[in-house]
C-alpha cells in the first residue's frame, strides 16, 4: 500500500507539473489581440512617417545650399541680362554715330564729282536747262533743269536702278520738284544693270525760275548705303 501511494503520487505530481507548462504555453499564445493591433499600428505609423520624410524630400528635391545658391543665380541673370541690354545699346549708339558720320562725308558734291557707295558708282557729269519745243516746253514761272548722270555696277551680279527711286531734286525751299517727263532727254536709268557695266541717262525735273540753288540726292534705298548730296548752283550750267 506504501509503494503504491508512493507511485500514485509521484505520478500526481508529474501531471500537475505538465498541467502547469500547458497553461504557461497557453499564455504565451493567447496574448490579447488589441495589444497586437496597437503594436502594429504604432508601427505603421513610424514607417508612415518615414516614408513621409522621405517623399518630401524627393519632392523637393533641392538641399538647403541650393535653397541658398537660387537667389545668387537670379541675381547674377540678371545682371547679365543688364550687361546685354547695355552691350545692345552700345551697340545701337556706335551704329548711328557711324551711319551720321557716313551722311556728313556724302555731302559737299559737286557736278562733276564721282562717288561711290556700296558697289554702285555714280558720277554727275554736267546739268543744263532744256527749254521745249513747238509742242511742249516750261510752264510760266518754271524751268527744266536736266542732270546727265552715269552709273557703273562694280558688283558681280545684276542690280535694279530707279530714276524715280534713287534721285531727288529739292530746291531753296526744301521742296522736291517734280520730275519732268516732256523735255529733251538722252538715254535712260531705268532697268536691270549688269555686273561690271555702265548706265548712263539724263534726269529732267521743273523747278521755279526765280531759284539758284538745288541739292541733287543720290539715294540707293534699296542697298542701304545712305545717301550722295551734290550742290548744284547757276554757275553749273552749260
Amino acid at each position: 500500500m506504501t509503494r503504491r501511494m508512493i507511485l500514485l503520487a509521484i505520478v500526481s505530481a508529474m501531471m500537475l507539473i505538465v498541467a502547469a507548462c500547458d497553461d504557461l504555453e497557453a499564455e504565451r499564445v493567447d496574448d490579447d489581440p488589441a495589444d497586437d493591433v496597437a503594436v502594429e499600428q504604432a508601427d505603421d505609423a513610424a514607417d508612415d512617417a518615414e516614408t513621409d520624410d522621405a517623399v518630401t524630400t524627393d519632392d523637393d528635391g533641392t538641399t538647403d545650399d541650393d535653397v541658398a545658391d537660387e537667389p545668387a543665380s537670379d541675381d547674377a541673370t540678371e545682371d547679365d541680362d543688364v550687361a546685354d541690354d547695355a552691350a545692345e545699346e552700345d551697340d545701337d549708339a556706335a551704329v548711328e554715330e557711324s551711319d551720321d558720320a557716313e551722311m556728313e562725308e556724302a555731302e559737299g558734291f559737286v557736278v562733276g564729282d564721282t562717288v561711290r557707295m556700296g558697289e554702285l558708282v555714280m558720277r554727275l557729269h554736267s546739268v543744263r536747262w532744256d527749254t521745249g519745243d513747238e509742242f511742249f516746253g516750261p510752264d510760266e514761272g518754271t524751268r527744266w533743269l536736266v542732270a546727265d548722270i552715269e552709273i557703273e555696277n562694280e558688283a558681280d551680279s545684276p542690280t535694279s536702278i530707279s530714276s524715280i527711286m534713287m534721285f531727288d531734286l529739292v530746291d531753296e525751299d526744301n521742296r522736291t520738284r517734280d520730275i519732268e517727263l516732256m523735255a529733251d532727254t538722252e538715254g535712260s536709268l531705268d532697268g536691270e544693270l549688269g555686273a561690271g557695266r555702265s548706265m548712263r541717262g539724263d534726269i529732267a525735273w521743273e523747278v521755279r525760275d526765280d531759284q539758284t540753288e538745288w541739292e541733287l540726292i543720290f539715294t540707293p534705298q534699296l542697298f542701304g548705303f545712305g545717301q550722295a548730296i551734290f550742290d548744284i548752283t547757276e554757275a553749273d550750267f552749260e
